[in-house]
């Protein structure tokens, strides 16, 4: 989890206008997660705040960074 001083909330909606996808796509992310290319299951960082789920900028990064694959496993695959 991350500091709301540090990293302010973004809807899941909103979210999904900063990654270009759905907010369905979102939301699968956060509860079901995504496979990586080593075969595991990487969720997106989130919380429910005032009764929503929120995540943040940093966390999609993150997010999109543990599903990125290395140039070495490009490389070797």
């Amino acid at each position: 989890m991350w500091d709301l001083e540090q990293e302010p909330p973004l809807t899941l909606l909103e979210a999904a206008k900063l990654a270009r996808t759905s907010f369905p796509t979102i939301y699968l992310w956060v509860t079901k997660g995504s496979r990586s290319p080593t075969g595991e299951m990487v969720r997106l960082e989130a919380f429910r705040l005032g009764g929503h789920w929120v995540t943040s900028k940093a966390a999609l990064s993150r997010f999109a960074a543990r599903l990125t694959p290395s140039m070495t496993e490009v490389v070797t695959a």
